[in-house]
Formats: structure tokens, sequence, C-alpha cells
């Protein structure tokens, strides 16, 4: 995966672009931050067809989310 930072991402939009195509390009700010992953139209559609009628996929949860629901379904039962 190519990384480029902001500055240089707006000064070379076009063969960023192209890149895009091959690779995800990623956008960093300042050279430490991501703000941003540039894919390919075809790559961005399997991955909305991945996903199904779901636009956003939901936050991984955690060990103590997943812990706790677990402890209220089993409280539940009495």
């Amino acid at each position: 995966m190519a990384t480029v930072s902001c500055s240089r991402f707006r000064t070379r939009l076009s063969e960023h672009l192209e890149l895009s195509r091959r690779e995800p390009v990623t956008i960093s700010s300042r050279g430490v931050r991501r703000r941003a992953v540039l894919v390919s139209a075809d790559f961005y559609d399997r991955a909305l067809a991945a996903l199904g009628d779901e636009p956003y996929a939901p936050p991984a949860r955690t060990p103590e989310q997943e812990l706790r629901d677990e402890t209220d379904r089993y409280l539940g039962f009495f």
C-alpha cells in the first residue's frame, strides 16, 4: 500500500488516482496520522457488496462488552 502526504496528494492527484486502481493509497497528515485511504471504484463496489445491506460495519466488540452481554443473558434466565 502506497502512502503519501496530503500536500503531495494534492499536487499529484492524477498520479495517485491512477495508482489507486492497482493498490490502496494512504493519505497521511504530517507523515504520522492516517487521514484517508483512496481505493479504486472496483474495490469500493466489491466492499459494498461484501457488506450487503449494511452500508457501515459496526465497530468491533471488546472482550468486556462481550462478557457484559453474556452475563446479562445468563442473569436473564433467573
